[in-house]
């Protein structure tokens, strides 16, 4: 992983919570891919848009944010960012 990938794994981690092993680099690609399948139907991915595809690739997700509260200063806008290499 890049250092993009690299802090986009780790704000999805702290974002949707997880599990530590997680985002996986082919998971992040995944959900890069379906983000930008959104973007590229003229979809603005929302933060529901953002778990359930996170959650698709990363079944635990959620189940960690408790550990991460203090952690979560990505706003959707930097996720979207990082996704596109933007």
């Amino acid at each position: 992983m890049d250092n993009n990938d690299l802090e986009l794994a780790q704000k999805i981690k702290f974002k949707f919570g997880t599990a530590t092993t997680e985002p996986s680099s082919i998971q992040l690609d995944k959900i890069k891919q379906d983000i930008q399948a959104l973007l590229a139907k003229g979809i603005s991915p929302s933060e529901d848009d953002w778990m359930e595809i996170v959650r698709r690739y990363c079944p635990d997700a959620g189940k960690n944010k408790y550990m991460y509260e203090e952690a979560d200063t990505a706003d959707l806008q930097t996720l979207l960012d990082l996704a596109t290499n933007k």
